[in-house]
């Protein structure tokens, strides 16, 4: 988040507090899914 925040991209992200917690904002989400496979698909000729 840093990393996108630097660039000038905001975030919900506040600060880290340990290894497993981050203080966050509270954001309403809307449902979306994406799938990212481990391979190119698509039609081979």
């Amino acid at each position: 988040m840093d990393h996108l925040e630097a660039k000038g991209i905001a975030t919900h992200h506040i600060e880290v507090l340990n290894s497993t917690d981050s203080l966050v904002h509270k954001l309403e989400m809307f449902p979306i899914e994406c799938v990212v496979r481990n391979r190119a698909t698509g039609s081979h000729m």
